[in-house]
This record gives structure tokens, C-alpha cells and sequence, in this order.
């Protein structure tokens, strides 16, 4: 049966000698207070219960047991306790094992989806892959997909059927969907008792409520639903302080700012991440992008100066709480960064070398004596900037895989091309831009763009 019916089994013998004993013990202090404040004769009260409660002690609560014993089983008191006790208690076993393999499910689909878009949906192999994984989540491996709900999504995951949310919500359902960002996706999941008895495959069957119901119970499909959602992730720190303009992201994707861009496989299992067994191939040198550092003449992915490094600027930023320069500088989405001007390298990449980094990037530069007070308007010009007060406002983050890099006094080669991405005065990285998945607290409230850089969070 269904959960281990050994298990459930001796719960029900261990609840029901509690049961007895705890009414033997009422039935004791019953026969106490009977026999403490019988009437006595007038011969020899005192003598009389003496003689009754040292001569034959217990003699009365024999029969009061008895009698307490045979009331509560004839109208049914101890089947009602049992039944609260084991048929509620597996219930709520049930309950909790199936809420398990709904979490795990939709936060796996969720991350399928973040991952790639084309995969979000809710054909045979997902449903295959997914009621697997609820299984292994219960004790003995049987979890089912909720037949009568099948997998649903938010009216922006055209890939799924859309969630429609019931008017009334039983216990079962999810909470309401949370306020999120527009930005956001989300996905539901719904599971159901499986068990192995093919007569009754989704029937978790009673113990003792059976007979309380005179035979016409049969037991309960249990159900449980999970939500997550996934979008643009609010990240608090950048691996390095670089900041690279939102149309060079464009241009070496070919994307938009709403993260339509082409990524190049992320790296997995240990590094460089590419060319080992279930890895990913090396991208060839066509697919490897360059993006340039400091405004000169070889910088041509940007033609339009907005949005473009500074003249004189080399992308490094400073850390906006601190006002210093450095690596590991902590930038938030929505904000503003100071460059950090001069040709010096400020932080040596090589320990960033054939690694994914999380690069800031800008849609706006301006002068500034500090950092303006809000985000970009349309009176803001975002088109000027120099020297020690320019400011660019971060507007998300993007994660890149550093295959080399041309810095002054610090360089590497890569591995696709076997040499330096830029010689001489410029100043470059190679490398390509992936999806991510990264642990945050948050999806980004809107006013940051979706630059492959994601997180999964529970959401009702």
C-alpha cells in the first residue's frame, strides 16, 4: 500500500494500545472517586471502606474498566481517535511527501526554462522526467502528476498552457501568485497520490475510517501544488570592476535588451569547463567575441557614442559604497558606478582566466560630481562624460566567459585562437556570452534588463 503500510500498521497498533491505556487510567481515577465517596452504613463507615480498600484494593475498578472499555468500543469513541490519529496522521505524511516532489519538480522545470525557453513545456519527456523526479522524493518511489491539472505557466510563457486560478482555492492549491517583476516567468506543478495497487492507482486507502463510514469510504487522493518563477537576476557584487555598454552586449549577441540574445553553451564540470567528457565543444574562433575597452578607433561595435566607454576611460569602476578601486567591487542592479580612469590595470584577471564572469552593464554615462539620485530620465544626457565624473548607470548584469585578455602589464592568451585578442595600446577581453543560473534572493524589479544572467526562486 501506499507509504509503508508496515509503518502505518504499527502506528495503528502503537495508537491504539496508548488508546487503552489511556482509558484504563481514566477508568481507574472513575472507580476512585466511586469508591472514595460511596455512602457508608452507620454500623462502621470508616471500618467499612477500610476494610474494602485494604482487603480486595482495585476490586471495583475491574469492573468499571470493563464497562468503560466495552462503552467507548460499542459506540465507536476508540475507532474516531484511531482513525484522527493514523488515517489523519498518513494524510498528512502523504501530504508532505507529495509537496516534496512538487518542489523539486518545479524548480527543476523552472530551471529548464530559464536555461532555455525551447524546453519549457509540458510534452510526454518532461512529464516522463518529472514524475521521476517526484517519485524519488517519496519512501517507496511512486508520485504521480495531478492528471486533472497538468503543468500550467504565466500568460508570458507562450511555450505552456496558461494558469488559470481557481475562485475558490481549495487546500490544496497553491497560494496567490506574489507580486513579482514584469520581467518575471513562472511555472506550477501539481502531484498526486500514485500507489501500487492497480485496482485503486490514486487512492490512499483508510485504515480505520472505513468502518466508521460503514464501508463507504475508500480513502483520498491526495494532491499538492508548488510555483516558481524565474527572471533577470538581482545580483549584489561583480567578479571584477569592468563595465562593458549595453550595445556591445548587443552587438556581440545580437540580442536585445530584453535577453534575446545568442549564448555560447556555459562551461560545466571542472574547469576550463569545455573539451572534457559531457562537456561542450570549444566555440571556434568566429563564434569567440572580442569586446574592446577604452574608446579608439578599433572599438566599432558601438558606432553611436551612447552607451560607449568614455574618452579616456578603460571600463574600470570603482565600488560605490566605498569610492575605491579594486577587485570583487560590490554594484547592485539600478545604480550608478564611477570609472576609474587612467590606463593602470586595477585588478589582475588572471585568476579570472577560462572562467565565467559577471560583467556590469551600462546604458547611460554622464558627468557628475556623485552619483546621480535615481535612475536615467529623459532629460538625463547619457551621451557625455570624462575623467575622474563619469558615471555609468548599471543597468543589469551579463555573464562572460574570459578566454583572454589584453591589459596593460597583464595579459593572457586563448585558448581558441592560441593568441591575444588585441595587441599594442588596446585594450580587450575575449571570450562569450552565456546563460547563467545563479542563487539569489530576488528577481530584478523591472528597471534591469535580461542579459542571460538568471535565478530561480519559489514563488507561492
Amino acid at each position: 500500500m501506499r507509504k509503508s503500510a508496515k509503518l502505518l500498521g504499527a502506528l495503528a497498533v502503537t495508537g491504539l494500545a496508548t488508546l487503552l491505556k489511556s482509558a484504563a487510567v481514566w477508568a481507574k481515577r472513575v472507580a476512585w472517586v466511586q469508591v472514595k465517596f460511596r455512602p457508608m452504613n452507620r454500623l462502621g463507615r470508616l471500618g467499612d471502606r477500610k476494610l474494602n480498600l485494604g482487603s480486595n484494593p482495585g476490586g471495583g475498578e475491574r469492573g468499571a474498566v470493563a464497562m468503560l472499555v466495552a462503552l467507548l468500543f460499542g459506540t465507536g469513541v476508540f475507532l474516531g481517535l484511531a482513525a484522527l490519529t493514523i488515517d489523519v496522521g498518513a494524510l498528512a505524511l502523504e501530504r508532505r511527501t507529495l509537496q516534496n516532489g512538487a518542489d523539486a519538480d518545479v524548480l527543476a522545470l523552472a530551471q529548464q526554462c530559464a536555461n532555455n525557453s525551447a524546453k519549457c513545456t509540458n510534452d510526454p519527456s518532461t512529464s516522463s522526467s518529472l514524475t521521476s523526479l517526484a517519485g524519488q522524493n517519496a519512501a517507496d518511489g511512486l508520485t504521480d502528476l495531478d492528471a486533472t491539472a497538468p503543468m500550467c505557466a504565466s500568460a508570458n510563457v507562450t511555450t505552456m498552457p496558461t494558469c488559470v486560478e481557481p475562485t475558490t482555492p481549495a487546500l490544496t492549491d497553491c497560494p496567490a501568485v506574489p507580486s513579482l517583476p514584469a520581467a518575471a516567468r513562472w511555472v506550477e506543478v501539481r502531484t498526486q497520490t500514485r500507489t501500487s495497487d492497480a485496482s485503486r492507482p490514486s487512492i490512499l486507502p483508510p485504515y480505520f475510517a472505513q468502518y466508521l463510514a460503514g464501508g463507504h469510504y475508500q480513502g483520498e487522493t491526495v494532491r499538492a501544488c508548488a510555483r516558481a518563477a524565474w527572471g533577470p537576476a538581482s545580483i549584489s557584487s561583480a567578479v571584477v570592476p569592468i563595465a562593458i555598454s549595453l550595445c556591445e552586449w548587443e552587438a556581440n549577441t545580437g540580442g536585445t535588451a530584453g535577453g534575446t540574445g545568442t549564448y555560447y553553451p556555459a562551461p560545466t564540470g571542472s574547469a576550463p569547463g569545455y573539451g572534457g567528457v559531457g562537456q561542450a565543444v570549444w566555440p571556434s574562433a568566429a563564434q569567440e567575441r572580442v569586446v574592446f575597452l577604452q574608446n579608439t578607433s578599433a572599438a566599432t561595435t558601438c558606432p553611436s557614442f551612447n552607451g560607449h566607454q568614455a574618452p579616456g576611460g578603460f571600463s574600470w569602476i570603482k565600488d560605490p559604497s566605498t569610492g575605491t578601486s579594486g577587485c570583487n567591487v560590490s554594484v547592485g542592479n539600478n545604480t550608478w558606478v564611477q570609472t576609474d580612469t587612467g590606463n593602470n590595470t586595477v585588478c589582475n584577471l588572471d585568476s579570472n582566466w577560462k572562467k565565467p564572469i559577471y560583467l556590469p552593464v551600462f546604458d547611460c554615462m554622464t558627468n557628475a560630481s556623485s552619483a546621480p539620485p535615481g535612475p536615467p530620465t529623459a532629460s538625463t544626457n547619457c551621451q557625455t562624460g570624462n575623467g575622474s565624473n563619469l558615471w555609468y548607470h548599471v543597468v543589469g548584469f551579463a555573464s562572460f566567459y574570459l578566454s583572454g585578455f589584453n591589459l596593460s602589464g597583464d595579459r593572457q592568451i586563448s585558448p581558441v585562437t592560441l593568441g591575444y585578442p588585441c595587441t599594442g595600446a588596446d585594450r580587450c577581453m575575449s571570450g562569450w556570452f552565456t546563460k547563467s543560473l545563479v542563487q539569489a534572493s530576488q528577481i530584478n524589479d523591472g528597471t534591469t534588463q535580461d542579459l542571460g544572467l538568471r535565478t530561480v526562486i519559489v514563488a507561492g
